[in-house]
């Protein structure tokens, strides 16, 4: 029996309330106990986000700048190649 029931009685039994009042209060009391309440369910955990980690590429820049390979490379026009391509119409045939 709740603490609210037990108050109700004892107060009928000292004639503090009719019993008409009694009846109406415990009424009362009883739609409001009949009310279930719905319970709640726990809000599941959210896992951390882990830091994103940035990492630089590695990435080697090695060059070898050896100007006297670059000049085995290159091939020079003859005298006769430029007067031909002068005679077609070619104006500019420089080495550059």
């Amino acid at each position: 029996m709740s603490d609210e029931r037990k108050m109700i009685l004892t107060m009928l039994a000292e004639g503090k309330i009719s019993a008409e009042e009694a009846n109406t209060l415990l009424e009362a009391l009883a739609v409001s106990e009949v009310k279930p309440v719905k319970p709640v369910p726990p809000i599941p955990p959210v896992p951390p986000i882990p830091p994103k980690m940035v990492t630089p590429p590695t990435v080697s820049y090695e060059w070898e700048w050896d100007d006297r390979s670059r000049g085995r490379q290159r091939q020079r026009i003859t005298p006769q190649f430029a007067e031909a391509m002068a005679q077609v119409g070619l104006k500019d045939l420089t080495e550059d």
